[in-house]
C-alpha cells in the first residue's frame, strides 16, 4: 500500500488539491504497477507562520 504525503502551504483550492492527488496517484501506479485503490495521498497544509526558509519565516516574506 503505497502512500504519497505532501505538506505545502495552505490556500489552495478543492479543485486544485484533487488534481494533485489524481496525478500523484497516477505516477504511483504507473511508476509502481499498484492499483490506485492500493495508493493514499496525505496532504498536510500548514499556515504561512510555520515554515521557515534561511531563518525567516514564511509570513516574513510574502
Amino acid at each position: 500500500m503505497p502512500t504519497v504525503s505532501i505538506s505545502m502551504l495552505e490556500g489552495r483550492d478543492v479543485a486544485t488539491k484533487q488534481l494533485l492527488c489524481e496525478r500523484l496517484t497516477n505516477a504511483v501506479v504507473e511508476t509502481l504497477n499498484v492499483k490506485k485503490e492500493a495508493v493514499s495521498v496525505y496532504m498536510w497544509e500548514m499556515k504561512p507562520e510555520n515554515l521557515g526558509k534561511a531563518g525567516v519565516l514564511r509570513s516574513q516574506t510574502g
